[in-house]
């Protein structure tokens, strides 16, 4: 896991080496243990690299790195976790390598298969190849998007880099933020992310599957190379044979992400998808066959401790009682929050809420000498672990025929498992018709019903009126809608589809990538294997939700294999923050400054005086969830502040 950058001036004069040294350092967090760079003789090209060591610790793997004759160069962030099996083709094929890394086989894969290597690679990843015989750029973004890529490119040059913050040290550049784009950030938080959009005007981010090529005379091509429903398969038949397929590729998942040169540990929550990660990995460890490049020291787990009743250290402690592993927990509070908080938006640099919890596990793993953190990312998305997920199966308003009626009443289990005994109120009504389904008795009336039904009286919030700017989701969405493929997916399927690929995964993705890689750490997540992603999505939804419970399929998979008491929990928590908790007293005085701040108050993208009233108001009324609706707020302006007075560059 590195840091890249590259600068291409087309018709500008080449910048020195010093500026470009700056720009390379912007991005040491990223690659704390080595830099190199590479300066096209001929043009005014140059490629820089911040190195993580992880594979091959020896000089060999140092990047940017050549390949045949020094035609093509590389600098590269991420892991091709099945590179042991490519290097072997490849090598039957009559290729030769130097080093023991998988930066050299995506080099030789490219030589030989060209852009088609792609489809070659498990893994996550961002890459510039530089072909110095053509003077052409290749750009490659993996799959799902897991690693970030943005560039910036005004006809006269084009630069390239794994964070937005390497644009704001290149000299003369003149940066702005898109205010219009910041206000679509807070109004579809998330939305941005699947996008090439950023929020700085001409800096563009490659988008998940696509790579980019940008020839001599500065044409610049953008094309998709992955799309998740061109690859879906048929599943097996019965429920077993599909339960036994998605563990076989589930623990191969795990397997080929602790390949690594380097100690291993996992950020270890408590729930499912953390736990079912370390269960298997301890299977894997414990067979006696003999696996190429996983290290001794692999089960290290690092737990945050929030406040209740966000804490799941019973469950976490389970785990780690079970399976013996080398255990550490964090408290969070708020005094740490404060305290690292202009740090973190830094480090972000875009829209969120501060991850506070998953900032302190992965400095704490660092200090520990842990560089990799193998997560549960995306199960989720994947297998149906949120609430709204399943709120939005019922919701009463599209059950239109007989058949989504009956998944009213299988859905109702699931949710109703999620919370326990304080069912929302939007779910009360469905109750009674619940007690019909029993009883088989469909009529025009239950559906007339149906239709009628508002699924929750949603009352205008004050913040929407808070934006100067009228802003649309639509001219962003990908157009996904209309393929045949996700048109005969079943209600649940299509809402994990746009969750998993244009909703909540890509901004969580963002979010711990920077929040890791500021302290240098890398996370690799078995969940995002396109085997079992491509999977899931052909599977239909009662293998995802079923029987009362969320994520069925890995519970089933999972039996017998990691304790009772976590494999059949069914409440959601997560590693979220306590705002609630936070606002009423330990932030409250942050949060005032800030909204009576000079830069906040005379915004041109919100009504800095509404919101400041609103907030006052809610603290006199003890109405502290009004107060929480002004934190995306306060943190866009901190992250513009902190950023258009370019402090951190002197």
């Amino acid at each position: 896991m590195c840091g890249i950058v590259g600068i291409y001036n087309l018709r500008k004069k080449d910048i020195s080496d010093a500026e470009f040294d700056v720009l390379v350092d912007s991005l040491k967090h990223r690659g704390p243990d080595g830099r190199g760079i590479y300066k096209d003789k001929t043009v005014p090209f140059r490629l820089g690299h911040r190195r993580l060591s992880i594979l091959d610790l020896s000089l060999n793997a140092k990047q940017p790195m050549c390949y045949s004759n020094q035609r093509y160069w590389i600098s590269f962030n991420g892991e091709i976790y099945n590179f042991i099996e490519i290097r072997k083709e490849l090598e039957s094929l009559g290729y030769k390598f130097k080093s023991e890394s998988d930066t050299e086989v995506i080099l030789a894969s490219f030589l030989h298969w060209g852009k088609e290597c792609q489809y070659k690679f498990n893994g996550m990843w961002v890459f510039g190849i530089w072909d110095a015989l053509e003077k052409k750029l290749f750009l490659s973004r993996d799959r799902f998007g897991v690693k970030p890529l943005f560039y910036y490119y005004d006809d006269e040059q084009f630069i390239f880099a794994s964070e937005t913050k390497t644009f704001w040290y290149v000299k003369n550049l003149n940066l702005e933020y898109n205010f219009e784009n910041v206000t679509k950030g807070l109004q579809y938080p998330g939305l941005l992310e699947s996008t090439d959009q950023t929020l700085l005007k001409h800096v563009y981010r490659v988008k998940p599957g696509h790579y980019l090529t940008l020839s001599q005379d500065g044409k610049l091509e953008c094309s998709r190379w992955w799309n998740t429903l061109d690859h879906l398969e048929t599943p097996p038949e019965n429920e077993q044979d599909k339960i036994q397929k998605f563990y076989e590729l589930f623990e191969n998942a795990c397997l080929i992400r602790m390949r690594s040169d380097v100690p291993l540990a996992s950020a270890l929550s408590g729930g499912m998808d953390s736990s079912s990660i370390v269960a298997t990995m301890y299977q894997i460890r414990n067979q006696k066959k003999q696996f190429q490049r996983i290290p001794k020291d692999w089960n290290a787990t690092f737990t945050a401790l929030l406040p209740k009743p966000y804490n799941e250290y019973y469950y976490a402690k389970e785990m780690v009682n079970h399976f013996n592993t080398n255990s550490f927990f964090q408290e969070i509070n708020s005094v740490q929050m404060l305290n690292e908080m202009e740090t973190i938006l830094f480090h972000n640099e875009e829209l969120f809420d501060v991850p506070i919890g998953g900032w302190l596990i992965y400095q704490n793993m660092k200090k520990e000498g842990y560089s990799i953190s193998i997560d549960g990312h995306g199960g989720d998305e994947l297998l149906g672990g949120y609430h709204h997920q399943i709120e939005e199966v019922m919701n009463v308003n599209q059950m239109n025929s007989l058949k989504q009626i009956r998944h009213l009443f299988s859905m109702r289990k699931v949710i109703k498992s999620l919370y326990g005994k304080s069912l929302p109120d939007h779910h009360r009504a469905s109750q009674f018709l619940v007690k019909i389904l029993k009883k088989n008795r469909y009529s025009n009336a239950i559906i007339n019903y149906l239709l009628k039904f508002k699924k929750r009286n949603i009352q205008n919030r004050p913040e929407q009126s808070w934006l100067k700017i009228n802003v649309s989701q639509d001219d962003l969405r990908e157009n996904y809608l209309n393929h045949n493929r996700f048109q005969s997916f079943d209600p649940l399927t299509k809402i994990l589809y746009r969750d998993f690929h244009f909703g909540s995964l890509p901004w969580i993705l963002r979010n711990f990538d920077y929040c890791s890689m500021a302290h240098g750490v890398e996370i690799r997540s078995p969940f995002l294997d396109h085997r079992i992603v491509t999977l899931m999505f052909s599977m239909p939804d009662k293998i995802k939700a079923h029987k009362g419970y969320t994520k069925y399929i890995l519970r089933k998979a999972m039996q017998n294999l990691m304790p009772e008491t976590v494999r059949l929990r069914k409440d959601k928590i997560g590693l979220a923050n306590p705002m609630l908790e936070l606002v009423k007293k330990d932030l409250k005085s942050y949060i005032l400054d800030n909204i009576s701040s000079k830069f906040f108050y005379e915004s041109p993208i919100w009504e800095g005086k509404k919101i400041k009233e609103y907030v006052e108001q809610g603290y006199k009324d003890n109405n502290y969830s009004s107060v929480i609706d002004s934190w995306k707020y306060i943190n866009a302006s901190n992250i513009m502040r902190i950023y258009t007075s370019k402090k951190f560059i002197s």
